[in-house]
Protein backbone atom coordinates (compact mmCIF):
# COMPACT_ATOMS: atom_id res chain seq x y z
CA UNK A 1 0.00 0.00 0.00
CA UNK A 2 1.24 3.38 -0.68
CA UNK A 3 -0.20 6.60 1.12
CA UNK A 4 0.60 9.88 -0.72
CA UNK A 5 -0.29 13.07 0.59
CA UNK A 6 0.72 16.92 0.95
CA UNK A 7 1.51 18.50 3.85
CA UNK A 8 2.00 22.02 4.64
CA UNK A 9 3.54 24.31 7.92
CA UNK A 10 2.66 27.62 7.34
CA UNK A 11 4.34 29.80 10.15
CA UNK A 12 3.70 33.39 9.96
CA UNK A 13 5.67 36.27 8.32
CA UNK A 14 4.97 39.53 9.60
CA UNK A 15 6.84 41.12 11.66
CA UNK A 16 6.02 40.72 14.95
CA UNK A 17 5.67 36.86 14.80
CA UNK A 18 8.70 36.34 12.90
CA UNK A 19 10.85 39.11 15.80
CA UNK A 20 14.15 37.11 17.32
CA UNK A 21 13.02 34.24 14.79
CA UNK A 22 10.36 33.12 16.90
CA UNK A 23 7.61 32.22 14.98
CA UNK A 24 4.02 32.66 17.50
CA UNK A 25 1.32 31.63 15.03
CA UNK A 26 1.45 28.36 13.19
CA UNK A 27 -0.97 26.42 11.06
CA UNK A 28 -0.82 22.52 9.19
CA UNK A 29 -2.86 21.54 6.10
CA UNK A 30 -2.66 18.02 4.95
CA UNK A 31 -4.08 16.97 1.33
CA UNK A 32 -3.15 15.63 -2.17
CA UNK A 33 -1.82 18.28 -3.77
CA UNK A 34 -0.42 21.98 -2.80
CA UNK A 35 -3.51 23.63 -4.13
CA UNK A 36 -5.85 21.47 -1.91
CA UNK A 37 -4.16 22.45 1.39
CA UNK A 38 -3.54 26.39 0.45
CA UNK A 39 -7.57 26.41 -0.39
CA UNK A 40 -7.65 25.11 3.02
CA UNK A 41 -5.50 27.37 4.68
CA UNK A 42 -7.36 29.92 2.87
CA UNK A 43 -9.98 29.21 3.95
CA UNK A 44 -9.14 29.10 7.78
CA UNK A 45 -8.40 32.71 7.30
CA UNK A 46 -4.93 32.41 6.05
CA UNK A 47 -3.02 34.81 3.03
CA UNK A 48 -0.40 33.08 1.03
CA UNK A 49 1.79 34.96 -1.00
CA UNK A 50 1.57 35.20 -4.78
CA UNK A 51 4.66 34.23 -4.56
CA UNK A 52 4.77 31.57 -2.78
CA UNK A 53 7.10 32.07 -0.12
CA UNK A 54 5.34 33.94 3.00
CA UNK A 55 2.23 33.98 4.36
CA UNK A 56 0.23 35.49 7.19
CA UNK A 57 -1.99 33.89 9.68
CA UNK A 58 -5.45 34.96 10.34
CA UNK A 59 -4.90 36.52 13.92
CA UNK A 60 -2.32 39.08 11.97
CA UNK A 61 -3.66 39.50 8.47
CA UNK A 62 -5.31 42.82 9.69
CA UNK A 63 -2.00 44.43 10.90
CA UNK A 64 0.39 46.54 9.05
CA UNK A 65 2.49 43.97 7.32
CA UNK A 66 5.85 44.82 5.87
CA UNK A 67 7.46 41.94 5.28
CA UNK A 68 4.53 40.34 2.75
CA UNK A 69 4.68 42.40 -0.12
CA UNK A 70 3.59 40.72 -3.28
CA UNK A 71 0.54 39.58 -2.12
Amino acid sequence: MIAANYTMHLYCDCSRCSSNGVHREFGEFVGETWGEVAKQARAQGWTISRDKTRCISPKCKNKKIDSISGN
